[in-house]
C-alpha cells in the first residue's frame, strides 16, 4: 500500500499520565553486566513513546527504575548492549531483547531472570515474561500475567502463521493459489486470536486490562460492528471501571469510533466525472445491488496491480455489483490518462478540494487501494486494500 493522507481519526493520550512516583522497578537478569542498559518506555500510545527511566545494569545483574506513572500505561522494558565496534549505520547499541508490562505506578515491583532464557530467540515477548519471576505491582499487573497467561500461545500461533505467508509470498511472488492453505492458516490462527482477546476484554470487562485492550481497537478504524464496539464501550466503562483515566478517554472519543465501524450507513460525497459533470454517491447506487468504492491514484502501483483483479470480479458478478473508481489524484491530467490506459467498465470520479478532505476523513483514507464495500441496505460492510477479501464478502452474503 502507499501511504497518501494522515488519518482525520486523532486520539490524545490522558495528560495526567505521568507523574513523580515513588515506586521503582527493581531486577536481576543473571548474565547481564556494565556493558547492559536497561530503559522502560511508556508504549501506550501507538503514535508515540516515552521513556520514563533508564539505567546501566550493575556487574551482578541488577538495576533499579522510577516508574513515574499514576495510572495504568503499557510499557516495554528494553534491553541493550554496547558494543566493541559501532553497527554499519552508526550505532554503538544493539537492543537484546524486551518485556512488556502493564504498569500502574503504584507498587513496587521485582523481576528476576537470566539471559539463557532471555535471549532464546525461539521465544516471544510474551514468552520471555511468562519466564520471568515477577513479584509485586498490584492487582494492574497481576491481571495483565493473567491475560499474558492466556493470550502467549495462541498469540505467537498467529505471529508464526503470519511469517509464514509473508516467506510463502516472496517464495511464490504473490501467487496466492500456490500457498491458499498457507493464507487459511494465517486467517484461521488471526481470527481464533481476536476471539480469545474478545473473550477475556468481556469476561473482566471492568480490569485496567480491558480497558486498554478496547483502546487498541478503537485505532482499528472499519474492522467491528458498531453494536459490537457499543457493547464493548459500555461494558468496559461501566461503574466500578478501574482505570477511570482511560474510562474517560474511551468515552470521550466514542462517538468518533462509531462513525468509523462496520454496519453504519456510508458517507455520501460529490465528485467530479470524467466529462466534468458532478455527481454523488449516492446517485450511482443500484437498488439490490452491492457498491464498491475503490479509492486509488494514476501513481499508485498496488491500485493498479488490483484493477484487473476487480474487473474480473465484476465482469463474472455485475447483477449483484455496482463499481465506482474514485481518484486522490492531485492532478487531472494525470488521472485522465490513467483512465484511459485502465480501460475500467465502471464509473470514474475525481475527489479535489473540500469533498477530497470529508471523504478523506471519513473513510480514513491512510493509504490506497482503500476498498469499501457498502451492501444494498446501504451499510458499510467491508473496508480492506485486498480485493480477494472484498470478493469474499460479496460471495458469503
Amino acid at each position: 500500500m502507499k501511504t497518501y493522507l494522515l488519518s482525520a481519526l486523532t486520539f490524545f493520550a490522558a495528560t495526567t499520565a505521568l507523574a513523580q512516583s515513588p515506586a521503582t522497578l527493581r531486577g536481576h537478569i543473571s548474565g547481564l553486566n556494565h556493558n547492559h542498559k536497561v530503559y522502560l518506555v511508556d508504549i501506550d500510545a501507538p503514535s508515540h513513546f516515552i521513556a520514563l527511566d533508564s539505567t546501566v545494569i550493575a556487574d551482578d545483574g541488577s538495576f533499579s527504575l522510577h516508574m513515574g506513572l499514576k495510572s495504568p500505561h503499557m510499557c516495554s522494558l528494553a534491553f541493550y548492549q554496547r558494543l566493541a565496534q559501532p553497527l554499519s549505520n552508526g550505532n554503538t547499541i544493539q537492543q537484546l531483547f524486551r518485556l512488556p508490562l502493564f504498569l500502574d505506578g503504584r507498587d513496587n515491583i521485582s523481576l528476576a531472570s537470566d539471559t539463557t532464557r532471555l535471549l532464546d530467540d525461539s521465544r516471544s515477548e510474551g514468552d520471555r515474561l511468562l519466564a520471568t519471576d515477577i513479584q509485586g505491582g498490584g492487582k494492574t499487573l497481576a491481571d495483565y500475567m493473567a491475560y499474558r497467561r492466556f493470550i502467549t500461545a495462541p498469540e505467537d500461533s498467529a505471529q508464526q502463521a503470519s511469517y509464514a505467508e509473508a516467506d510463502a509470498y516472496f517464495k511464490f511472488l504473490g501467487d496466492k493459489s500456490k500457498y491458499s492453505d498457507i493464507i487459511l492458516r494465517k486467517e484461521q490462527t488471526a481470527a481464533r486470536l481476536d476471539s480469545l482477546k474478545t473473550a477475556w476484554m468481556e469476561q473482566h470487562a471492568t480490569t485496567a486490562v480491558a480497558a486498554f485492550l478496547l483502546s487498541r481497537r478503537y485505532y482499528q478504524d472499519y474492522t467491528y460492528p458498531v453494536a459490537l464496539m457499543n457493547r464493548w464501550i459500555a461494558a468496559c466503562t461501566e461503574d466500578g471501571a478501574e482505570d477511570t483515566t482511560r474510562v474517560s478517554w474511551l468515552n470521550r472519543n466514542a462517538d468518533i469510533v462509531r462513525k468509523q465501524s462496520l454496519d453504519i450507513p456510508f458517507h455520501d460525497f460529490k465528485a467530479q466525472k470524467t466529462d466534468g459533470s458532478v455527481v454523488a454517491l449516492s446517485a450511482l447506487r443500484q437498488p439490490g445491488k452491492f457498491t464498491l468504492i475503490d479509492f486509488w491514484a494514476s501513481w499508485c502501483g498496488p491500485c493498479k496491480a488490483a484493477i484487473p483483479k476487480i474487473k474480473k470480479f465484476y465482469t463474472a458478478n455485475r447483477s449483484r455489483l455496482t463499481v465506482v473508481s474514485v481518484s486522490v489524484d492531485e492532478k487531472k491530467d494525470n488521472w485522465t490518462k490513467a483512465v484511459k490506459q485502465e480501460a475500467m467498465p465502471w464509473t470514474q470520479l475525481w475527489l479535489t478540494g473540500k469533498n477530497m478532505e470529508e471523504t478523506a476523513s471519513a473513510y480514513v483514507i491512510n493509504s490506497i487501494p482503500r476498498l469499501v464495500l457498502i451492501a444494498p441496505d446501504g451499510k458499510i460492510v467491508k473496508v480492506t486494500f485486498d480485493p480477494e477479501v472484498i470478493f469474499k464478502t460479496i460471495m458469503e452474503k
